[in-house]
């Protein structure tokens, strides 16, 4: 692809009819691909940290804990 400087021109927008040329949808990006290497990829992928899974299952345990010994008091 070739890249080029345009100053101090009208840039107009056309629609060019072609006959037989796509015999289909054709998709295209104009972002290049964002390249991630496997372990980020696998960090976004996943639920969540080690660390929240814990905190998760000692705030449940807590809560059962207080809820099993409330009739008590």
């Amino acid at each position: 692809m070739t890249e080029g400087i345009c100053e101090n021109q009208v840039i107009t927008q056309q629609t060019l009819v072609t006959q037989n040329l796509f015999t289909g949808v054709s998709i295209g990006t104009f972002q290049e691909d964002f390249q991630l290497c496997k372990a980020d990829f696998l960090r976004l992928k996943s639920e969540g940290s080690p660390m929240a899974t814990w905190s998760l299952i000692i705030l449940f345990a807590s809560i059962g804990y207080g809820m099993s010994i409330l009739p008590n008091g």
